[in-house]
């Protein structure tokens, strides 16, 4: 596939996918991120759905929905296609948590997966166990207010402006 584009004059560009490095062109490329697009497409295709659901069997008004990632994919930068990597552009992810009747608000403030759960149990009035890691989102803040991140060998902490990754990312 890349000799046929190269053959048509198109430049070639060493490329990090899924881990292995392989060659690309800009038509590849763009039919990479076609693909990634699309299943973004579906994947919200699929969430109307459910949110449409809830609307019509009148559990909207009692069901919290959350939605989280706990990463992005990278679609050629840096040179590289996929995941497995601590950037700022792959870790930096919505967290989005409608709870019924509660006013809109937008926080600015440092979030992690690990929030979910305490973060679920807080707006149930129920106590967040000792041991969970993780604080609500409407709660206090979080410890010195720091981000940590791993994959594989790589480690990440966020705190503010200044970030530090160790190992091999």
């Amino acid at each position: 596939l890349v000799s046929h584009f190269e053959a048509q004059g198109e430049p070639v560009t060493p490329s990090e996918i899924k881990g292995r490095m392989l060659t690309a062109t800009p038509s590849i490329i763009e039919q990479l991120v076609a693909m990634y697009d699309g299943t973004i497409r579906e994947g919200d295709r699929v969430f109307g759905a459910l949110v449409d659901f809830l609307a019509e069997s009148g559990l909207d008004a009692r069901t919290i929905v959350v939605v989280a990632a706990d990463h992005a994919e990278s679609m050629g930068e840096h040179g590289v296609f996929g995941h497995n990597h601590l950037w700022y552009g792959i870790l930096h992810t919505p967290l989005i948590v409608h709870v019924p009747g509660a006013a809109h608000r937008v926080s600015d403030r440092l979030v992690m997966n690990v929030d979910i759960l305490p973060t679920i149990l807080s707006v149930l009035g129920l106590e967040v166990p000792a041991d969970i890691r993780g604080v609500s989102v409407f709660g206090g803040p979080r410890h010195r207010e720091i981000q940590y991140a791993e994959y594989s060998a790589a480690r990440t902490v966020v705190r503010g402006d200044f970030k530090l990754i160790v190992g091999d990312t």
